[in-house]
């Protein structure tokens, strides 16, 4: 379980992107994505999404694990967009569903290829400009950092925990919904118990080791190579060119 929603080393392309530039290529990705309005756009950036993902070499089947969990919040959302029902509503509340569902799959492209230590360098790089006005940059960058760290905890103890009281005779499959929520509430319960003394051994740790005393240094550089630059550029000319390209099939059929 630990496993799902970590960092999978492989030698790919992906992985070997500055961390700085996935970003930047996520952002671009998902303000494009939300803006496109026909079932073509969002096929095309499938399709590229599609070929990252094949490019990173992470087995698809655990692209596949982490979007099974969202399926019940993703349907949910689909229903709740589609009130009063008819065809209009249902398909664009359904294209709402799968641009979400597009940019949860390219979060964890970023996921599954960097590492914590290089995502928190590289939101302390980009966000080192606020420093002049006295914004925290480092704290910010090494609170998601510990953030995401945590998230692949989080399931580990949920998957134990799960374990542990099936064992002891809880049946989460079966009986009405308000016995399943009681049976899960056994499960919840020591997950929140665990995951505050988790909190407190990291305080008790960064205490230790002086956090907050002096200004972080990275152990690496972060200097932009010309190859991110050149990626970061043609990904830019991809989604103007997607966009146009749209524009003018749009065009086309209203003459």
């Amino acid at each position: 379980m630990n496993q799902i929603l970590s960092y999978i080393a492989k030698a790919s392309p992906i992985h070997a992107l500055d961390a700085r530039v996935k970003l930047g290529l996520l952002l671009f990705f998902s303000i494009a994505l939300f803006c496109m309005r026909t079932w073509i756009g969002l096929g095309i950036f499938a399709t590229i999404l599609l070929g990252v993902m094949i490019a990173s070499r992470v087995p698809l089947k655990n692209y596949g694990r982490v979007l099974l969990p969202a399926l019940a919040i993703l349907i949910f959302i689909w229903v709740c967009n589609s009130i009063p029902f008819d065809a209009a509503r249902s398909l664009n509340a359904l294209m709402y569903v799968v641009r979400i569902s597009l940019v949860i799959m390219a979060s964890f492209v970023i996921t599954f290829t960097t590492t914590s230590t290089q995502l928190t360098d590289a939101l302390a790089s980009i966000l080192r400009p606020l420093r002049a006005l006295k914004v925290p940059v480092d704290d910010i960058a090494f609170t998601l950092s510990l953030a995401l760290r945590f998230i692949p905890l989080l399931f580990e103890q949920l998957g134990q925990i799960k374990i542990a009281q099936t064992s002891r005779g809880a049946q989460f499959g079966s009986g009405s919904l308000w016995k399943r929520l009681k049976t899960w509430m056994v499960v919840l319960i020591p997950l929140f118990i665990g995951f505050f003394r988790q909190a407190d051994s990291v305080v008790e740790a960064m205490d230790a080791r002086c956090y907050g005393a002096e200004e972080r240094t990275s152990l690496n550089a972060q200097m932009m190579r010309a190859s991110a630059w050149v990626v970061l550029a043609t990904a830019l000319a991809v989604c103007v060119l997607c966009a146009l390209f749209l524009l003018a099939v749009k065009a086309s059929h209203s003459i």
